[in-house]
């Protein structure tokens, strides 16, 4: 197999499985810390940026405030093509992701919950599953306004895409690890990686 020029970054303040995970699908994945993210003077290549679940939470990581201070460069970086993966902010935070450029909600809670697909065109995020109708465990819902809601469960979105520029953005509540069909997906969406 050609190694894979798609580049993964992880943003988060140790490094996580997740990033072999990513390895694992054929795609290198590079680990950056909240500090290193927000220092003016970082610059990397990539294609994906993935924002772990539980990133707005202060007892556990210091991403938040990072993503705020680098909101531009995020912002540019999506809309020249980069692809953008948050998960759930996990904790009572209803502005977890007021560092996007539009207006998203985030209703924090944990549980497990039956979820609707809402979307044939639905990256299979989730693994490969057949059935329409899924138990699966999150940490909370979605409101958003001109995002396109791929999974929802009955209070609202679980997985919602954004086009922004040339880019996408996609943010879930889903409290598992994106499945190699996702990532792979995910890998493909752009050809060339972008300077963050």
């Amino acid at each position: 197999m050609e190694p894979a020029r798609h580049c993964f970054c992880v943003i988060w303040d140790k490094p996580l499985l997740l990033t072999r995970l990513i390895e694992d699908c054929g795609f290198p994945a590079v680990h950056i810390t909240p500090s290193l993210l927000a220092a003016p003077f970082f610059r990397g290549k990539y294609g994906t940026i993935i924002i772990p679940s539980g990133f707005a939470d202060p007892r556990y990581s210091r991403v938040l405030p990072a993503l705020r201070a680098c909101n531009r460069r995020i912002t540019d970086f999506i809309s020249r093509g980069g692809v953008l993966l948050a998960f759930g902010g996990g904790t009572e935070k209803t502005d977890a992701y007021d560092w996007l450029p539009f207006p998203v909600t985030y209703h924090y809670g944990f549980c497990e919950t039956q979820v609707f697909v809402a979307s044939e065109e639905t990256c299979c995020i989730i693994g490969q599953r057949q059935k329409k109708e899924e138990t699966i465990a999150i940490d909370g819902y979605l409101e958003s306004t001109g995002g396109h809601d791929l999974i929802r469960n009955r209070k609202g979105s679980v997985m919602t895409r954004f086009e922004y520029g040339l880019g996408y953005i996609f943010i879930t509540t889903i409290h598992e690890y994106p499945s190699p069909v996702f990532i792979h997906d995910l890998g493909t969406r752009t050809s060339a990686e972008l300077l963050l």
